[in-house]
């Protein structure tokens, strides 16, 4: 899974329009590594951008962006999104952490009404880790664990891109979705808009005291 855009209050300098949560559905462990190893070496042919090895979509060229979405294709991915529009907050919390936690609970259970993730499944989860704060890390463990404790056998690991391979891979979806939204650009996402499969807006779903 992966975020972007930023949760932060609209309308400061620097802060989007839109947060989202994305995840990249996959029984293929293998299939992240492919499309990256695939895109570096196209990369090392002709310009080289990427640091370390992690390929990071908001700082690679626009023909690098690309090519990793076009090297995806027909491949055994599926992307689902929760979004939220900065714009109408009314009554949801605007604590960036809780947003994250809450937003990523309802994607969640959104793939199990629709059975893109099947009832009592075991699946794998793995989020980024951008939080030194070992207590906020365990609090989003604790309450996605809560949350799915009747509905998934889910385990869920917090890794860095360097570390998961899907972390990179996923990233460059959520940018295409971000510039369709954000930027009303759609060229990255047409280039394969098919892997698709839910793009659900926060507000609309949840009660107001989320």
């Amino acid at each position: 899974m992966d975020e972007t855009g930023n949760q932060w209050e609209y309308g400061k300098q620097g802060n989007s329009k839109y947060f989202f949560i994305v995840f990249l559905l996959t029984k293929n462990p293998n299939i992240s590594e492919q499309i990256l190893k695939k895109t570096f070496k196209r990369m090392l042919k002709k310009w080289i951008k990427h640091k370390g090895g992690v390929f990071h979509a908001t700082n690679e060229l626009h023909e690098s962006r690309v090519k990793i979405l076009e090297y995806a294709k027909g491949k055994d991915i599926r992307i689902v999104a929760c979004y939220l529009n900065k714009t109408n907050m009314y009554g949801i919390s605007k604590d960036p952490h809780l947003l994250y936690n809450n937003m990523t609970i309802k994607l969640l259970k959104s793939c199990i009404e629709k059975s893109l993730i099947l009832k009592w499944e075991k699946i794998q989860l793995f989020a980024a880790r951008k939080e030194t704060n070992k207590f906020l890390n365990q609090q989003f463990i604790n309450q996605i664990h809560y949350a799915m404790d009747s509905l998934l056998d889910i385990e869920i690991f917090l890794r860095y891109p360097q570390q998961e391979k899907g972390l990179q891979l996923v990233d460059s979806f959520a940018l295409a979705l971000f510039h369709k939204y954000e930027f009303c650009n759609t060229e990255l996402y047409n280039l394969i808009k098919e892997v698709f499969l839910l793009e659900e807006e926060y507000w609309k779903f949840y009660p107001f005291w989320h």
